[in-house]
């Protein structure tokens, strides 16, 4: 695989391929090796990130036994507009860094009213890191929030299971639930600005990021038809089930200039620039019923 086709680079920092040397092409690598190193990544992940929450419920027990007691650095939200009354005026002041993660669907009323205050954000030049559940990619408002963002600088990713829902604030104010109930309340949590609690809030994030993959909405996922063709339709289908990028010209008779002029007009029409988003786009479109050039139809490769 040249370095120069669309995937390699990805593939590259995936561990999937590494450069030989002498004739500077990318080949595979002992793929065993790189499932056992992502295994192991991917459990530490894990472990640090119960570690962290199970700090984070201590925490929240504890607040039960004070009942609502004032406690310095943490205040008691009663609702969703003490909550607002809180958050609003921080993201007014933000100057560094705006970390949220929403594991419940958000209403499409908010997500529309938030498009512009999110990107005032941005342009100040406060970073913005979102986290959202899987399910995200198959809502309209979701979609539509994550591609104008991430248009303009922001980063969001997704998880396919629970997390914890918090809202930080230049690492200095944090909004997270209220603990005290299972599952926690929606509209009830927690203001801390306590550093310590704060800080406890933002390692938890962290975990999550990790852990979450890259999402770039709209952009990922063209809602008009036209998009693929038979033949593209074709190679996609045969990249699901599996088969490399460097291996479709085999299957399907053709130049590996062929694929590669192919794979560049899809990235161009679909705005994206890397195999994963391609592989997300597809995985969700309707154009996966099409037919392909032999007039089969169907998600799946033969």
């Amino acid at each position: 695989m040249h370095p120069s086709e669309p995937g390699a680079e990805e593939l590259r920092s995936e561990g999937l391929v590494v450069l030989e040397p002498f004739q500077g092409y990318y080949v595979w690598a002992d793929l065993r090796h790189v499932e056992r190193v992502a295994v192991a990544k991917e459990m530490r992940g894990i472990s640090d990130h119960l570690h962290n929450l199970s700090g984070a419920v201590e925490f929240f027990r504890r607040l039960e036994r004070t009942e609502h007691e004032a406690v310095e650095g943490v205040a008691y939200l009663q609702n969703k507009r003490e909550a607002n009354a809180h958050i609003r005026p921080a993201l007014q002041r933000a100057t560094k860094s705006v970390c949220t993660a929403h594991p419940i669907d958000r209403d499409t009323v908010d997500l529309t009213s938030s498009i512009a205050n999110d990107l005032e954000l941005l342009k100040r030049g406060v970073t913005l890191r979102t986290i959202y559940p899987d399910s995200a990619r198959g809502r309209q408002g979701e979609r539509q929030w994550a591609h104008k963002v991430t248009g303009h600088g922001a980063e969001v990713r997704t998880l396919p299971d629970d997390f914890l829902r918090t809202i930080i604030v230049d690492e200095e104010l944090a909004v997270v639930p209220d603990f005290r109930t299972m599952p926690p309340p929606r509209d009830t949590g927690f203001h801390l600005t306590h550093p310590g609690m704060v800080a406890l809030a933002q390692a938890v994030f962290e975990q999550q990021w990790e852990r979450a993959t890259p999402w770039l909405g709209e952009r990922s996922r063209q809602e008009a038809a036209g998009v693929t063709t038979p033949r593209t339709r074709r190679m996609l289908r045969l990249l699901e089930a599996g088969v490399p990028v460097t291996k479709l010209h085999e299957r399907l008779g053709l130049s590996s200039s062929t694929i590669g002029s192919e794979m560049t007009k899809l990235y161009k029409k679909l705005e994206i620039d890397s195999l994963f988003a391609l592989g997300a786009w597809w995985k969700t479109s309707d154009e996966r019923n099409l037919p392909i050039e032999d007039g089969s139809e169907g998600p799946q490769a033969r």
